[in-house]
């Protein structure tokens, strides 16, 4: 059955087993299968129960009431009830109707509205309609699903044929969503309707569904098909802010005119606090549209006032804190973009170069989109500017465009990551022929600090010699970033100078990790929990590390001052909100008290580490997880738990197709099927696990396996006799 069902359904199904062995039951009934469906929160199935107000945090209760709890003995394999065997059936028996080859998550929740009794006392607690859902989800069904689209679609677009071209999307919820249009009428008269709310008019360009969707995926916008006669209304008179497009323009008139008279910030953002709901889509819409009339109407001086003061809005609107800061970074790329169009290079060098650094700071920072087209599109604009900040011109900003650069470069996705580092060196190395010691130490100490980050990572070269320059550039950063003058400057030098000493090849090791110990302690002095509680906590991570790794002092007190640091770190990153970094904090801290004997305090923050892995989408640290707390009741004599666990990293780590993590765990668990007395199962395992740590070559994982089964087959060969 299984093997037509996508990966989304089957994550579904192994959420459901995760969600039946939570509360302690032996089966997965249709209410588990029904929490999987929510937790797997990509499908269409997910999005359905959302915009039903439908949470996971909810639907829990609501089976707990009705289930409980069940006995916390689990078999290894939990069978399914009758009720999930027909909600499976009910999905087989739907795709095929559709005649879609694939099962996914819409078709296992038809399957369970239709099975109907183990989920409607459920639904109804919840205040959902199980007849609106099901409307819910055909509607959606009939509109959203690809296979069910026409090859090729309408799309609104905007300056077609240049460099500038970009698609008309909406905004709900900030999530930006294109509109495939099934009528070329349709998308016109929609593209009318904006020209009546005063918005630039998109033209109307036939586009493959297969090229949208691809690009969707991309970016991480979403799509929504348009019917042919669905009469779509542009939503921007409805947003839930309920301005009007004259209350946006009114207040964006009172915020160029108030940057005019004073642009400081302590003047400016009190408007801006006082307005933040204008600071949204609409806004960028208004702006883009009322500056690329006005600077094409007006004279060249009144141009360059108007592009001046859109600037110094835009970089006062990139830097606010309040409000929603994605937004906040688009209204100001939306600003730098419209001023370009207005002026040109041969024209305007100066106020052309300053905006295009500008855009590459915006980009570099920007939320929205695809992190990796950011960093691209950072790199371009800074490029561009460097073609008019030379260094015989102007030097200072000549070095400060270089420097950024170099960040973008260090940061950069795209491309062979070492060649990306040696952009980085080679840019900060640049800024340093301006940014001197003597005549701009402050700038001078931060490119230093950044260069020492890059020879750290530095690929290429000697790793040793690389760690010798990046401690070099530290210590001269220290000159000018000391803990008077700078304190947090300071700091950060002193951690990354710490990393440095820890990895050092060079030198004595013990001294080394001294050394490292020291500096950690000194960044602490500024790093405190009560401060920079997320720092604070890195900083402890990385001192609990080195403790462990210390060769001087007693072994058991350096232990014990790893553990009490790792202990410090992840309250620091609980108190931060950092749930991701405690969560593998935990998890460290589990692995080092169970390697100490301390089972049961192990145990305790693996599975509370667990707890917080369920909440995201990382399977690979949620696997290992899993396999953790099953080594743990390996070692404590659990052998059904630890059976059980093992098996559902197994699982997980298929899934991710992560060879290394299925070989431990067959490994581990034919060592436990020896140990419960099935040889057979055991070998089986045990050889299978062979079989791909030769592939991963790892000599040492496959000695320890030959011996178990040389020892098997003498045992044997003895019986025989």
């Amino acid at each position: 059955m299984f093997e037509r069902f996508t990966d989304q359904t089957i994550k579904v199904i192994m959420l459901a087993q995760e969600e039946a062995r939570r509360l302690g039951h032996n089966f997965v009934g249709a209410e588990f299968i029904f929490l999987g469906l929510i937790g797997e929160a990509t499908g269409i199935a997910a999005k359905v129960l959302r915009q039903q107000g439908i949470t996971l945090k909810n639907a829990r209760i609501e089976v707990e009431k009705i289930l409980g709890r069940g006995s916390e003995m689990i078999t290894v394999e939990l069978p399914f009830t009758e009720s999930a065997k027909l909600v499976l059936n009910n999905a087989v028996s739907i795709a095929r109707q559709l005649e879609h080859e694939s099962i996914n998550t819409e078709h296992l929740l038809i399957g369970i509205i239709q099975e109907g009794e183990s989920t409607a006392i459920i639904l109804q607690n919840l205040q959902v309609n199980p007849q609106d859902l099901a409307i819910s989800l055909i509607q959606y069904f009939q509109q959203q699903s690809s296979n069910q689209l026409p090859q090729t679609v309408y799309v609104l677009l905007y300056n077609v044929g240049t460099d500038n071209e970009g698609i008309h999307t909406i905004t709900d919820q900030e999530k930006q969503t294109i509109l495939m249009f099934e009528s070329s009428a349709d998308a016109t008269n929609f593209a009318r309707q904006l020209r009546k709310q005063n918005f630039p008019v998109p033209s109307v360009e036939g586009m493959s569904v297969e090229e949208i969707i691809s690009f969707c995926e991309e970016v991480g916008y979403d799509w929504e098909f348009v019917p042919e006669g669905a009469n779509k209304i542009p939503p921007i008179e409805s947003r839930e802010s309920g301005n009007t497009h004259e209350e946006y323009l009114n207040f964006l008139m009172k915020a160029l005119n108030k940057v005019y008279e004073n642009p400081d910030p302590k003047y400016i953002y009190p408007f801006f606090e006082h307005n933040l709901d204008k600071l949204d889509e609409s806004l960028i819409i208004i702006l883009n549209n009322w500056a690329k009339n006005q600077l094409a109407s007006v004279e060249t001086e009144q141009a360059i006032y108007i592009a001046g003061n859109i600037c110094n809005f835009s970089t006062l609107i990139q830097q606010f804190s309040l409000g929603n800061i994605a937004t906040n970074l688009e209204i100001a790329i939306a600003g730098y973009q419209v001023v370009l169009t207005g002026f040109n290079f041969d024209a305007f060098p100066e106020v052309w170069a300053d905006t295009q650094d500008n855009l590459a700071s915006a980009y570099q920072n920007r939320i929205r989109g695809n992190i990796a087209e950011n960093l691209e599109l950072s790199i371009a604009a800074y490029t561009e500017a460097l073609k008019v900040r030379t260094f015989d011109k102007f030097p200072k900003d000549w070095a400060d465009t270089q420097n950024n650069l170099a960040n973008t470069y260090a940061k950069r996705i795209r491309g062979d990551k070492a060649e990306n580092l040696e952009l980085a060196i080679a840019a900060y190395t640049e800024a340093l022929k301006v940014r001197t010691f003597d005549n701009s130490p402050e700038d001078w100490a931060t490119t230093q600090h950044n260069l020492a980050l890059a020879y750290s990572k530095r690929i290429r070269g000697d790793k040793a010699e690389n760690l010798e320059l990046a401690i070099a550039t530290c210590n001269e950063a220290l000159k000018v970033r000391t803990i008077d003058r700078i304190p947090l400057g300071w700091a950060n030098t002193k951690n990354t100078l710490a990393c440095d000493y820890a990895e050092r090849i060079k030198g004595d090791k013990a001294d080394n990790l001294e050394k490292a110990i020291s500096a950690y302690q000194e960044a602490l002095k500024v790093f405190t929990f009560d401060a920079f509680p997320q720092q604070w906590a890195a900083t402890q991570n990385n001192l609990a590390n080195a403790y462990s790794n210390r060769i001087r002092g007693d072994k058991a007190e350096n232990i014990k001052q790893a553990v009490m640091c790792y202990q410090n770190a992840l309250q620091g990153y609980e108190t931060a909100g950092d749930f991701l970094n405690a969560a593998e904090m935990g998890l460290t801290l589990g692995k080092v008290k169970v390697d100490r004997g301390e089972w049961y305090q192990g145990l305790a923050y693996l599975e509370k580490s667990l707890k917080i892995y369920r909440q995201f989408d990382d399977l690979k640290s949620r696997a290992d997880t899993i396999y953790q707390i099953a080594h743990t009741h390996h070692l404590i004599g659990n052998h059904e738990k630890a059976s059980i666990y093992y098996r559902d990293a197994l699982r997980f780590y298929e899934y991710l197709k992560h060879d290394r993590g299925v070989a431990f765990c067959k490994a581990s668990l034919g060592r436990l099927m020896l140990q419960i007395g099935f040889v057979e199962k055991a070998k089986e395992l045990l050889k299978e696990a062979t079989f791909i740590f030769k592939e991963l070559n790892n000599e040492q994982e496959i000695a320890k396996i030959a011996e178990v089964l040389n020892c098997l087959a003498k045992i044997k060969e003895k019986q025989a006799v």
